[in-house]
């Protein structure tokens, strides 16, 4: 990837504030800390740049390190004018993708685990939580199925993991009520009880 930016730095006549930012953003996520030589370059004649341009150019400025100054300035240019371009012409085709990025940029965004994440938790996740009538059974407890799934998919996001992620759901849900219960609901007594009945399953 990286040689293949090099090559494209040094040949591409027909390079744009679009594809040099796009270039530095793929480049930056994958860990190659490539300096923005191009972008500031392109910055100087930035008012013509257009829409795509400005997108391009918020998500990778979004990428920048303490210190790089350039990148400052083109997060701030940027977000300056998408702000502009999404509440003064919301008919743009571009103006629902801006409001998106600057609500969460790419690089804060897990749009595809998003997906996946949202898919499971209408189907099986819910359906099982439902069976289990905890909303009426136990009103002390907290529903947190949302949270355990966007947790478990810091460890299992790839989709081939769909049964880790949903086993380990359960299993934090599950954890969560038990700590509802010592923490807000049961009485010592009751509590000494269930210890002792948990550790013979041991």
């Amino acid at each position: 990837m990286y040689q293949t930016y090099t090559y494209l730095d040094d040949y591409n006549d027909n390079d744009d504030l679009t594809n040099a930012s796009l270039r530095f953003r793929l480049l930056r996520q994958e860990g190659y800390h490539i300096p923005p030589a191009k972008i500031q370059q392109y910055m100087k004649g930035i008012t013509g740049c257009g829409h795509t341009g400005l997108l391009a150019l918020y998500e990778a400025a979004n990428l920048m390190v303490h210190g790089e100054e350039t990148l400052e300035e083109a997060l701030a240019f940027s977000t300056a004018h998408l702000k502009t371009m999404s509440s003064t012409d919301s008919t743009h085709p571009l103006a629902a993708q801006a409001i998106r990025a600057l609500n969460r940029p790419i690089r804060k965004s897990l749009t595809r685990v998003e997906t996946l994440h949202r898919k499971e938790l209408i189907s099986e996740d819910t359906r099982w939580w439902k069976s289990l009538d905890l909303d009426n059974k136990m009103q002390f407890s907290r529903n947190r199925l949302v949270e355990g799934q966007f947790w478990i998919m810091g460890v299992y996001f790839e989709p081939q993991y769909s049964i880790a992620r949903k086993f380990t759901v359960k299993v934090i849900a599950i954890t969560s009520i038990i700590d509802d219960l010592y923490d807000a609901f049961g009485t010592i007594e009751e509590l000494e009880l269930f210890t002792e009945a948990i550790e013979r399953l041991y």
